[in-house]
């Protein structure tokens, strides 16, 4: 939603975009093997196959990031991510709701959602883990090569970003008299911007009326 990566085939990573949290200029001039991208938290597989993010820790994003050595991250929709170490486990991390947890076995292939995971064991089988409010986890059997996942940011609890308006609003002020009065216009532009509702979440709210009162 905010910004983007590419691994460049020096192993070097480029980042592009709104520059939340360090998430675009904190890039780090390390050797990476693959990347995975969130609304502002970038994380990769290093050459010596270890783990490292940069850009927001909200949620453990980079405070509970595991140790091991690791071939390849995948990154959900809201903040939860899963990397496949070399011995083809899985470990995931952050999250709501204590974080998306780590499956057992050992997998080929891996994907997020906002808050579940699905993978294809080494046998071809599917297993998914995590929320299933909709269903998600419920993988149909057979033989598979390939999964992946999806889900709105945001999706469960309110908690991710969004451009669409949480609610308008209308705010009380006081002026000296009444010759400082102004048309609601001319206010709005003062109160149409981005108000936090939690911490590090924002949503637009726009201001649709204004009650006056004169300063006694």
């Amino acid at each position: 939603q905010y910004q983007a990566c590419a691994l460049g085939t020096d192993g070097l990573v480029k980042c592009w975009g709104l520059d939340r949290h360090g998430c675009i200029n904190d890039a780090p001039g390390l050797s990476f093997l693959d990347i995975g991208s969130l609304e502002s938290t970038n994380c990769g597989v290093t050459a010596d196959q270890v783990l490292h993010c940069w850009g927001q820790d909200k949620l453990g994003k980079l405070s509970d990031i595991p140790d091991g050595s690791f071939v390849g991250i995948v990154g959900g929709t809201f903040h939860s991510l899963c990397a496949v170490r070399a011995d083809q486990t899985v470990a995931c991390w952050a999250g709501k709701s204590g974080g998306l947890t780590s499956p057992t076995g050992l997998f080929a292939h891996v994907a997020v959602g906002a808050a579940h995971g699905c993978g294809v064991r080494l046998d071809g089988t599917l297993t998914c883990w995590g929320a299933n409010t909709d269903g998600q986890t419920n993988a149909p059997p057979g033989a598979w090569d390939q999964v992946a996942c999806g889900g709105p940011p945001g999706e469960g609890e309110g908690e991710g970003e969004t451009d669409i308006p949480a609610a308008n609003f209308t705010a009380t002020t006081l002026v000296r008299d009444q010759e400082a009065l102004v048309p609601l216009t001319d206010w709005v532009p003062l109160f149409n911007f981005t108000m936090g509702y939690g911490e590090d979440d924002f949503a637009p709210r726009i201001l649709e009326r204004l009650n006056y009162y004169i300063r006694p």
